[in-house]
């Protein structure tokens, strides 16, 4: 299956530190094999439905076709 970033989601990868970056991204690059892992909670209130994805204090918020809209801390995701 394909994962699709988007452009803002993109940025915010950008500015995080390089070993953030790459657990985010690794990640993000197993959507793609299960795009439902463990810890994978629906968000409620979403149209079309939106899924969270925790990698340690990071969320990882993606739309049901897999396309990553955002990586926030989580202090800062609400």
């Amino acid at each position: 299956m394909r994962v699709a970033v988007s452009p803002g989601a993109d940025r915010d990868i950008d500015r995080l530190s390089a070993d953030v970056a790459e657990r985010v991204l690794a990640a993000i690059q197993g959507l793609g094999r299960n795009p439902r892992p463990a810890g994978c909670l629906r968000l409620r209130g979403y149209d079309p439905p939106t899924w969270r994805l925790r990698v340690g204090p990071w969320r990882i918020d993606r739309a049901a076709l897999v396309r990553v809209t955002g990586v926030r801390h989580r202090s800062k995701a609400y």
